[in-house]
């Protein structure tokens, strides 16, 4: 297995984990928001991420890595009710 992993590893492409430039992050909104619910939380958001993986440039894939098990789950079923058809997910 560790063989296997080390293999994947070395197909990442360098340009994939780089560091945001300052640019890119004054680019960012840095607002903080409260939710009243964490459904409010995860549906705002999925949409979030959808309008990023929208404004995404379209000849790269979009990568984003969340936690596995039971954590990101309400993400998951918001992105699922709420973008399943507006989003082009083959790039994600």
């Amino acid at each position: 297995m560790a063989g296997k992993a080390s293999k994947l590893l070395h197909r990442v492409p360098r340009t994939a984990c780089r560091t945001p430039t300052n640019q890119q992050l004054n680019h960012m909104n840095n607002e903080i928001k409260i939710f009243r619910s964490a459904e409010e939380t995860a549906s705002a958001l999925a949409d979030e991420l959808a309008g990023q993986i929208n404004r995404s440039k379209q000849d790269r894939p979009f990568t984003i890595a969340l936690s596995g098990g039971s954590t990101p789950k309400l993400l998951f079923q918001a992105l699922a009710a709420r973008h399943r058809h507006s989003v082009d997910w083959r790039n994600v």
